[in-house]
This record gives C-alpha cells, structure tokens and sequence, in this order.
C-alpha cells in the first residue's frame, strides 16, 4: 500500500506538493518514515536518478527527472515495479501541468499544493493494482527496473550516525527556508536611501579628516574626529542591514545601535564638528531608521497543509 507522496525540486530540496490527507499520523513507525523520507528528500540531488530506501518495515522510493524528485512512502510488500510506475506517472501529470520555468521560478514552499488533488486519485488508483487500467505498461517498465534496478540505500546512507545517535538527535537544527521579512514600505526605503547617504558622508568625513590631522595640531581636525566619522558610519552601514535582512536579534542590535548613535552624534556636536541643524538631522535619520526596523515584521510562515 501507498503511504505517502512528495514532489521536491531536487536543487534545493524545496518541496513542490505532498500528500495532505495522510492517515496514518498516528502510527509512530510511519511518523518516522516520513520525516526519514523528508531528509532523503533534500539530498535527491546526491544520488542516482531512481533509488529505494529500506527503514522500519516501509520502503521509499524515489526518481529525479527534469529537476524535480518525485518520492513514494509504500509498505515494504508494495510492488517495486507498481512505485516506480505511480512515480512516472506522478512525473507525467506534473510537467504536463507546471513547466520548468514556473517550477524553478517558485519561492514559496508547497506552491504546487493544489496538486495533491493529483497525487490522491493517483494513490487510490495504485492501492488497489486490481483496477489499474496501466497493466500493460508495467510489464516495459519491469524489464526496465530488472534491466536497470534502483540503487539500494541504507539508513545509514540517507541518516549517518554518530555514536548510536542520528544526527537529527544531535542538536536541534532548523530545516527549511529561514525567516524573511515583509517587503518594504515606501518609509523603509526612503529610511534606507537616507541612511546609506549619512553614510557615505560619514566614511567620506572620516577618510578626509585622518588624511589632513595631526596629534600635534592644536587646530583643525583631530584624529579623534575622523574615528568619530568612520565610527558612526559603520553604525549607520549597520543600520542599513538591520532594515533590510532579519537577524535573531535584531530589535536589541537596533536598540543598541540607536543608543551609540545618539550619543556620538551629541559628542560630535559638543567638539564643535557639526551644527545644531546637522545634529538634528542625522538624530532624525538615525532615529527614523531605528523605527522603520522596529516596525517591518516577518513575513508570515507558508502554511505546511498537514504535511
């Protein structure tokens, strides 16, 4: 019998579709087979075109066309020859469907899900061999798996172990796309423009002032005043990649990053460096950048559909 079904891009692992309608979450040995049958999946890509993998009395295998990887979750009794052919036919339906462009194309995992409507009719149809109307084709697709067989995998092959323990067990690693943020409002990007120009400024003041200071002047730039520029340009660089990419820390760094900004700048307007209006200015760009990162938010997580 058929268990479970999933179509991944082989490049990078991403699923495409799955089966939605398992029923057999309760079962800890088939729990188990999939999330094994999950990680084999994100690793199609190191392997032969079509494979088996034998784990906890079920068999998973799997073939690569076309970029995508077309896996199937059967009892260990199921027919390899009767896998191998809901696969190619499983293959069939989606490229008829989707084509490379719209597959390789996709950010979003599970874009494809509505295709599970597919993999379901599929999987009833192959669950009960009696009533496939495709026997005439198992019998070309078996001369083909004896003449070419899959290549056999072990737990080991797919899950390597370290001392008696998985590396799954050995530390809690994140498996699937990382946390991104929701696109940029119009105040976010004029955030971003103002801040990279203080900037440059900055950087550029900073350069300018060490070239033309001396210790021994007591006139003029210091050496102090060109750190002081670089200083804050660094901060203001780093504000800048706050606003635009996420970090686990973010809203501290920001916090932090503001606060260091506020007092240079009051420093830098007591040695006299710069104007009121310019105090004013880059506190006003600093603090804007400070709020627009505080207020972007994580995109909200793809839903898994139960997968």
């Amino acid at each position: 019998m058929i268990l479970y079904a999933m179509i991944m891009r082989s490049r990078d692992g991403m699923p495409l579709s799955a089966t939605t309608d398992c029923s057999y979450d309760s079962n800890r040995n088939v729990k188990e087979s999939i999330r094994l049958m999950k990680v084999v999946a994100k690793k199609t890509s190191q392997y032969p075109e079509r494979c088996t993998v034998k784990v906890n009395g079920h068999s998973i295998h799997f073939s690569t066309t076309g970029g995508v990887s077309y896996l199937v979750l059967c009892e260990s009794s199921y027919l390899t020859v009767l896998a191998f052919s809901f696969l190619d036919e499983l293959a069939k339906e989606f490229t008829s469907r989707y084509d490379s462009r719209k597959i390789n194309e996709s950010r979003r995992p599970y874009s494809f899900i509505e295709f599970d409507n597919i993999i379901h009719k599929t999987r009833q149809r192959y669950n009960k061999p009696q009533t496939l109307s495709t026997k005439v084709n198992l019998s070309q697709l078996s001369a083909e798996i004896k003449a070419n067989p899959p290549a056999i995998l072990t737990r080991d092959d797919v899950e390597p172990v370290q001392n008696g323990l998985s590396k799954t067990n050995v530390s809690n690693i994140y498996v699937g796309p990382s946390p991104k943020l929701e696109p940029m409002s119009w105040c976010t990007v004029i955030s971003v423009v103002s801040t990279l120009f203080m900037a440059s400024i900055d950087m550029y003041r900073g350069i300018s002032a060490l070239s033309v200071s001396s210790i021994d002047e007591y006139e003029g730039p210091s050496p102090v005043h060109g750190l002081l520029f670089l200083l804050e340009g660094t901060l203001q660089c780093f504000q800048f990649y706050l606003l635009v990419y996420y970090t686990r820390y973010r809203m501290l760094e920001s916090w932090a990053t503001v606060g260091i900004m506020w007092i240079l700048g009051i420093a830098g307007w007591s040695w006299a460096v710069r104007d009121t209006l310019q105090l004013l200015v880059r506190l006003g760009v600093t603090s804007a950048a400070h709020g627009c990162t505080l207020l972007r938010p994580l995109a909200p997580k793809p839903p898994n559909y139960n997968v």
